[in-house]
Parts: C-alpha cells; structure tokens; sequence
C-alpha cells in the first residue's frame, strides 16, 4: 500500500470498450485510460474530461493498436 497513490479507482464498461482510472486522494491527480475497438475522435473526449476535472495541465499519449 502506497498512502502517496491512495485514493479511487473507477472501471466502466462500454460494450466492447472501458473507461478506467484512478483519482489520486493526496495531489488531485487523475489517471484515465480509455481503450475502444472503434476508432473515435479525441478532441471531443478531451473537452469532456476538461469541463468534468478543470484539470491545471492535460497529458495526452494517444495509441493505436494494430488489431
């Protein structure tokens, strides 16, 4: 156990997709990953997670996997 990482983690399912992360109680970090089968827009998905968090700075590593 790690009391600098404690805090929430959170997984949803979205049909043959996730949404998982973790929210750091100690800094106010946040960890998302998201993993889909379909290919998507992200901009969308970062204006979501900007509006929800209003994060201070946004760090973005974006992979596509070869199927």
């Amino acid at each position: 156990h790690n009391p600098d990482a404690a805090g929430f983690s959170f997984v949803q399912l979205i049909e043959t997709s996730s949404i998982t992360g973790h929210l750091v109680d100690k800094n106010g970090d946040a960890y998302i990953d998201i993993f889909s089968c379909k290919e998507f827009e992200i901009e969308p998905v970062k204006k979501v997670l900007d509006k929800f968090f209003a994060p201070k700075k946004i760090k973005v590593i974006f992979l596509t996997r070869q199927a």
